[in-house]
């Protein structure tokens, strides 16, 4: 399901640092404001994004275009508009943290049919989960993060608004 996720133009710009280890799950624990669901995970997936400037010239946008039908001009001058408007609205970084949430909520659908319980943690402090996995602050930035794990506690009635509540239809 995960090699199926959707992103915006194909790049997949995110790579996956699963935290399994006792001693490395603890310091992630910290680096999440002591999160409790990051100390009763099984592991936890950090999806991580380049820092890049997605420019047509960029390796990562060359590399990842060339994987399409057509030729990489083709590609690019799909693309060229979008990163444009990106760049004047100094969007990019967003617009990549953005993309691990597709595949997050791919994941943690997947999980729940193998009855796996998960947790998206949007609340960490970044420099710390990049020492902790030991990457390159100026090559990398945190999206989310996602644990996994099994119920010990009693599922819970979920509260979620009506559709009719939140929808807005126009014709």
């Amino acid at each position: 399901m995960v090699d199926l996720t959707p992103s915006s133009f194909g790049f997949e710009a995110w790579s996956f640092h699963v935290v399994v280890g006792k001693d490395k799950k603890e310091s992630l624990y910290e680096a999440c404001f002591k999160q409790e669901s990051m100390n009763t995970s099984v592991f936890s997936i950090c999806i991580c994004i380049p820092k890049t400037s997605m420019s047509c010239e960029d390796p990562l946008v060359q590399q990842r275009g060339k994987r399409f039908p057509g030729s990489l001009n083709e590609f690019l001058d799909d693309y060229r508009g979008y990163y444009e408007y990106l760049k004047a609205n100094a969007s990019i970084e967003n617009w990549l943290k953005a993309q691990t949430y597709l595949v997050c909520s791919n994941m943690m659908n997947a999980a729940v049919e193998k009855d796996v319980q998960s947790c998206a943690i949007e609340g960490f402090n970044n420099e710390k989960v990049l020492d902790v996995l030991g990457l390159d602050k100026d090559k990398n930035t945190v999206g989310i993060i996602i644990t996994f794990g099994y119920r010990d506690e009693p599922i819970r009635e979920k509260i979620r608004m009506a559709i009719n509540e939140i929808s807005t239809f126009y014709y």
